[in-house]
């Protein structure tokens, strides 16, 4: 009756139908939690922007880059310009 679905081609198919079967769950998981976490991401955003004062904006983020390094140490009256 299942004659069809035994034997040693059988070894050699099953392993590229469990392969196929992973990828399909795998990328079904990925989007599945990709929009989960999206989906959350917008909704702490709504609530945080909910709990602002009216009109009030973020103050936005200096430029990032390496004219933010430390702050350079005072300099004495009269002495030239570091470089």
């Amino acid at each position: 009756m299942m004659a069809g679905l035994s034997g040693w081609h059988m070894l050699l198919i099953m392993p590229f139908v469990w392969a196929i079967i992973a990828g399909v769950v795998g990328l079904v998981v990925y989007f599945a939690v990709r929009f989960a976490v999206l989906h959350a991401l917008k909704a702490h955003t709504r609530w945080v922007d909910a709990g602002k004062p009216a009109g009030a904006t973020a103050a936005p983020y200096p430029p990032a880059g390496p004219a933010q390094g430390p702050a350079a140490p005072p300099q004495a009256p009269g002495a030239p310009p570091q470089a």
